[in-house]
């Protein structure tokens, strides 16, 4: 698969440290360097960037294949970060001339890739769906697991492509059930391979709180019966109205 920059996405570098930026000059996302070394080996026509592309801060110190795994790794997860961001784009052929999205299926798997690499994968949260618990800009640590199980807070990509932090309900035949905690409403069904994997923690101003298995009975529980008890307030309400 070839990939591309989006359309009007720029890069800022000041004083080493590179960003990238809307074309008002907001920044989106800070590059890490090998980050940057992606970026710039990608043009509207090109493949996968090389080792020698994306240059020396790429490439590992000795000759090892478990070290040159960790560098495709990290590139794999780089285009996974900025796919999800809708920061680059790919390509089905060069001669097709046009672009197209990365699919939530494969932007779920190169983020799992990711989870099982050293250390849990790290994801600033955008929203507020999950107050209290997890704040806007607190950092998620995502890490591999075989399958969501009730009351767990779980990273999945959205069909829009968004990587959502939402807790999961439980399992339905085609797929998982997830809500956030501040949300009124479930989310649309997710298919297993949209899935990328469990948060262990969140980090908020500097410090990590472990989130262990009791999370989904102190937290789940309440929020599941506070879910259901609006629902059914809802219910109730429509009844009587329709009475009238």
């Amino acid at each position: 698969m070839r990939y591309a920059r989006a359309p009007r996405i720029g890069l800022d570098v000041v004083d080493g440290r590179a960003t990238l930026v809307d074309p008002r000059g907001v920044e989106i996302v800070e590059l890490t360097p090998i980050g940057r070394r992606v970026w710039e080996s990608l043009d509207q026509t090109s493949e996968p960037p090389t080792r020698e592309q994306r240059g020396p801060m790429a490439t590992p110190a000795r000759a090892d294949a478990r070290e040159d795994d960790d560098v495709e790794h990290g590139t794999e997860r780089v285009l996974a970060a900025l796919a999800a961001k809708g920061l680059v784009v790919a390509r089905s052929s060069p001669s097709s001339g046009a672009d197209d999205e990365f699919s939530p299926d494969e932007i779920a798997r190169l983020l799992r890739r990711a989870t099982r690499e050293p250390g849990p994968l790290g994801i600033t949260v955008l929203g507020g769906s999950m107050r209290p618990l997890i704040e806007r800009a607190d950092r998620v640590l995502v890490a591999p697991a075989d399958r969501a199980r009730w009351g767990e807070v779980w990273a999945y990509c959205h069909q829009t492509g968004a990587v959502l932090v939402h807790r999961c309900r439980g399992r339905r035949k085609s797929g998982y059930l997830f809500q956030g905690d501040a949300e009124r409403r479930a989310d649309a069904l997710v298919p297993p391979p949209r899935l990328i994997g469990r948060v262990v923690a969140v980090e908020r101003d500097g410090v990590a709180t472990q989130l262990a298995g009791r999370d989904g009975w102190g937290r789940g529980l309440p929020t599941q019966l506070a879910h259901t008890a609006r629902r059914g307030t809802r219910l109730v309400i429509r009844r009587v109205r329709r009475r009238r």
